[in-house]
């Protein structure tokens, strides 16, 4: 609300946010309100973001869902994230690891380094022919 008490609009199309929150605390669930309070897909393309926790209370995982509490993938076909200390990995609609390039990456760089170790030899061994292709 503004200093008259009008509603206003943020920068993810939400005029407010819901909680629940879990026996310890920590925010469990977090909804996106539309000026009336009711749950809205925001413009980030969610309504809702459920929340787990390590041990510590770091979050472990992120999940969104759509108005209907239905798992949705808003960005890049995750359906959430997997914190696992600096690691991101994205996950499926049923919170397991999603096989994509980015998840390996970002979480595999011995894989990374490899790629481009067999860049460089296949490009000094082929020449321009090669360097076209990467």
């Amino acid at each position: 609300m503004d200093e008259n008490g009008v509603p206003i609009f943020s920068t993810n199309g939400t005029f407010g946010r819901g909680f629940t929150y879990d026996e310890l605390g920590r925010i469990e669930t977090l909804t996106c309100l539309d000026m009336q309070g009711i749950p809205f897909v925001n413009t980030d393309g969610f309504t809702t973001v459920k929340y787990t926790y390590y041990e510590d209370d770091s979050i472990k995982t992120e999940m969104d869902y759509d108005t209907e509490g239905n798992p949705i993938a808003p960005v890049s076909g995750e359906y959430g994230v997997l914190h696992e200390g600096n690691q991101v990995t994205y996950l499926n609609e049923d919170g397991s690891e999603r096989f994509s390039f980015q998840n390996l990456l970002f979480n595999q760089p011995v894989i990374v380094m490899l790629a481009a170790v067999i860049a460089v030899v296949a490009s000094l061994m082929f020449g321009k022919k090669i360097n076209f292709v990467f």
